[in-house]
């Protein structure tokens, strides 16, 4: 009996099971594998067929997929100059890292292939998407730094040359004004960005300020939305700067209000006392209050000064 029993149930999992795992094995084959080759994907990059390559990653065509060598799609279309891949691919996040056996990634390729357009796709990608971690930046940055020349589009050189001050990348500065850069701004999407001795103060980077004053030839009274660079960091509690734009001959009266400002609007009493600080420094370097012929009118400025701190008039 139970041996008839035991034939049964082999029958029925002979007549069952059999289907099912060939048709798991179809279904694995034909859909997981053969639908999208990874190969594929490097073919129809290589040739720049963007509406290819789109339809391949929207299948899970993998968008990192190296060959042995280390060759990615990313490769083939920064070397053949298929700029409109490159970004797509970009997009879609191909890893601009990754290396062939010499060592050379597709940045490079486009480097050395003279890929000006493909170059472009590069910076824009990097500017948009720079890393957090500080040595990433710089290594960024040195790329930046290198191709800069090879850009046509002002907009664009300008783009690389202000973000690299807003980061407080000093070498990135002082080594695009070395090699010729004209701090000249143009519109930006229609409107003027801020002059880089503003960005340099507002984020306190003391160095790239020192390199735009010595190298770039900027106006340290500058005004932009009627504020000055001095202005910036005075406001945002950066005294180094505003002792080196002061003497760079910036006009620090209007300083003062700001920072007077600011003590008003703070309530936390360790950033009361830097603006405290920078406050004092602001008064020893306006000339109303060191002025000895003018003894009398510093008293009553800084009393009132005084009085509209503690009572936060203003």
């Amino acid at each position: 009996m139970f041996t008839r029993l035991y034939q049964a149930l082999e029958s029925v999992k002979t007549f069952v099971l059999q289907p099912w795992e060939a048709l798991k094995e179809v279904f694995s084959l034909t859909i997981f594998e053969e639908a999208v080759p990874p190969i594929k994907l490097l073919e129809a990059a290589k040739r720049g067929a963007l509406e290819e390559v789109d339809s391949l990653i929207r299948w899970d065509a993998d968008v990192n997929y190296a060959l042995p060598d280390g060759t990615t799609a990313l490769h083939l279309a920064a070397l053949k100059g298929h700029c409109n891949v490159v970004a797509f691919l970009l997009l879609w996040c191909a890893d601009i890292s990754l290396v062939m056996q010499d060592g050379a990634t597709a940045f490079d390729l486009a480097e050395q292939n003279k890929k000006i357009q493909v170059l472009e796709v590069f910076f824009k990608n990097l500017l948009e998407n720079l890393p957090e971690n500080v040595d990433d930046i710089q290594k960024v940055m040195a790329q930046v730094q290198e191709l800069w020349l090879k850009l046509k589009d002002a907009e664009l050189r300008q783009a690389v040359f202000l973000s690299a001050v807003s980061r407080g990348c000093v070498s990135v500065v002082e080594g695009l004004l070395s090699c010729g850069y004209k701090i000249d701004l143009v519109c930006q999407n229609g409107r003027m960005p801020y002059p880089p001795l503003h960005s340099a103060a507002r984020g306190g980077y003391y160095d790239v300020a020192k390199v735009l004053l010595e190298k770039g030839g900027v106006d340290v009274n500058e005004e932009k939305d009627g504020f000055k660079a001095v202005d910036f960091a005075a406001s945002y509690g950066h005294v180094s700067i505003v002792k080196l734009l002061h003497g760079w001959g910036a006009h620090i009266a209007s300083s003062v209000f700001v920072v007077v400002r600011k003590i008003k609007e703070t309530e936390n009493t360790s950033a009361q006392g830097k603006y405290m600080s920078i406050l004092a420094l602001l008064l020893e370097y306006d000339p109303r209050f060191s002025d000895p012929a003018c003894h009398a009118h510093m008293l009553r400025e800084a009393k009132k000064i005084r009085t509209l701190i503690c009572k936060k008039d203003i």
